[in-house]
Order: C-alpha cells, then structure tokens, then sequence
C-alpha cells in the first residue's frame, strides 16, 4: 500500500561500555519499522568516512519507495561539528 516510509542510517563515534543496550542503543527505538531495524554504524572521530547505503529497492523489498520526497542530513547529541559533503541519489531503470 502507499503511505511515506522512512529509511534511516544512523552513525556515532563514541563506544560507552559502561552504559546499558536501553541507556544507549544502537539502533533507534523511536523510529517507526523499518527505520528502527537498521543498527548504527561507529565510525571514528575527526576522520572524513565514506558510507554508502545498501541498494534500498532491495533492501526495503515490498515496503520500496515509487519516488523519494526527500533527503535529510541531520545531526543530535551535545557541542560538537558534524560535516556532509558529495551526497549523491544514484537510480536506474
């Protein structure tokens, strides 16, 4: 059926051994499925990273998108700089 899905990818840089699965999950609990099945990704501090999504038609299998609305970079936590750069929506036929 229709409706907007959302997929999302969460990252995080700092690994908090002494903190509990609910004090600090790795995957988001308030997202709504399937967004909230995708496990967050560390990836180091101070370090330009490439990430490149898995294939979404494949991944999203029956719940697939027929266009995207939109795409949104964002960042939470406390003081610190985040940075995108070379953000592409690649799609075939």
């Amino acid at each position: 059926g229709g409706g907007e899905r959302v997929w999302l990818q969460g990252f995080y840089y700092l690994d908090r051994p002494d903190l509990s699965e609910q004090e600090e999950p790795r995957i988001c609990y308030q997202c709504p499925p399937p967004a909230n099945a995708v496990e967050h990704l560390q990836y180091p501090q101070g370090v330009w990273q490439e990430y490149v999504s898995p294939n979404l038609m494949e991944t999203l299998g029956d719940l697939r998108p027929a266009y995207i609305k939109r795409i949104a970079i964002y960042a939470s936590g406390h003081a610190y700089a985040s940075m995108a750069t070379g953000v592409e929506l690649l799609a075939q036929e």
